[in-house]
């Protein structure tokens, strides 16, 4: 018998994870080290003690816990076992732990119930590693949407480039002999068709741009960016000439002020591109009929740097969106938007190694 209590000691000794006994009031009548150590107590803390007032005393969303209502009690209370894949308990400094549980009743060879055994192990890290591992899976979906959207987009834009360039040969065509008959507003078409035009070419390349980063993206592939001398005055003006005709359908007026007078810097400019882009385009919806949308700049008092701002003279926007700004969790209020354009006009600033606030009232 001696020997068997023994044995006894040194497995519970020597075993990896949490095992305890509890009598029929829920104290502890035996812990084996493993469980003292992932519970911050010493074993001799716990003997004695009522279990659910130690470390299971609070829920996950941090109200109380009722011992009446403790699973683990109930195997001595209706002999049953009980287990649990997910349970939070305390340590003993107040900080807490995901478990995974079994509580078994222990009985007399008569049968009758004299309390529970729990084991129970700390699952963080396979959480952890089961999370990072549900995120993989997840990017991993998202990189094949990616591609095969990629690819569709790639393959639809051909066509529209095509028939872009048979439009403005038609065209060029087309116009001397509308001027020979005498046609009246002739030039004045000419001029707009050229524009636009160039504008839906312009804008499908740009599209094909950001069609080659999606797809370096899926194979792993991170274009840094590539800083050449650009004059930010030509990168806005070609950014207003993309989106004119949407701020023409709102009766939104597009200014640019005093960025002539900059002088060129070095910047990825598809990238400052796309930053200014993304400003001005969620601006233009805001913005009421008759309002404009203005961008201006000026040499930074620190003298190597520039600062530019687009200011609108739309309705503002309340405090909790406003902070949500440029973060990663951002919201739209427009019933289409993601919420990514500002995330994508911070990551462009911060690749320049610059800042962005925004003030609204």
């Amino acid at each position: 018998m001696v020997i068997q209590q023994e044995l006894m000691k040194l497995i519970l000794k020597a075993a990896g994870e949490g095992i305890f006994g509890l009598d029929l009031n829920g104290k502890h009548t035996f812990v084996n080290p493993a469980a003292a150590q992932m519970l911050g107590f010493d074993v001799e803390d716990l003997l004695g003690k009522p279990s659910h007032a130690l470390w299971h005393h609070t829920k996950s969303n941090g109200s109380p816990y009722p011992p009446e209502d403790c699973p683990i009690y109930g195997a001595y209370k209706d002999g049953r076992i009980h287990h649990g894949e997910d349970e939070l308990f305390w340590r003993k400094d107040g900080s807490s732990f995901s478990a995974q549980y079994r509580s078994t009743p222990m009985r007399t060879e008569q049968g009758q119930l004299i309390g529970a055994v729990v084991t129970f192990q700390d699952i963080t890290e396979r959480k952890r590693v089961a999370s990072q591992l549900l995120e993989a899976a997840k990017m991993a979906e998202v990189s094949r949407v990616l591609g095969n959207v990629g690819h569709d987009i790639k393959n639809m834009l051909m066509p529209v480039l095509s028939g872009v360039e048979l439009l403005e040969g038609e065209l060029n065509e087309l116009w001397p002999k509308l001027a020979e008959s005498n046609a009246k507003g002739e030039c004045r078409r000419e001029t707009m068709c050229e524009e636009l035009t160039k504008m839906i070419e312009h804008n499908a390349r740009r599209i094909q741009d950001c069609v080659r980063e999606m797809a370096d993206a899926v194979k792993g592939v991170t274009s840094k960016p590539y800083f050449v001398s650009c004059q930010v005055s030509k990168v806005v003006e070609g950014v207003m000439k993309s989106i004119q005709v949407s701020a023409q359908e709102r009766d939104v007026t597009l200014h640019m002020k005093d960025l002539e007078k900059l002088p060129p810097i070095e910047a990825d400019e598809k990238r400052l591109f796309t930053a200014l882009y993304n400003l001005i385009s969620n601006a233009i919806p805001e913005v009421p009929p008759g309002g404009t949308v203005s961008v201006t700049g000026s040499v930074h008092k620190e003298k190597d740097r520039l600062e530019i701002i687009v200011i609108d003279t739309g309705k503002g926007m309340p405090p909790d969106v406003r902070e949500r700004l440029f973060t990663d969790h951002a919201i739209s209020t427009k019933a289409s938007g993601t919420g990514l354009g500002t995330k994508i006009v911070k990551d462009a600033i911060d690749a320049h190694g610059g800042s962005i606030t925004v003030e609204s009232t």
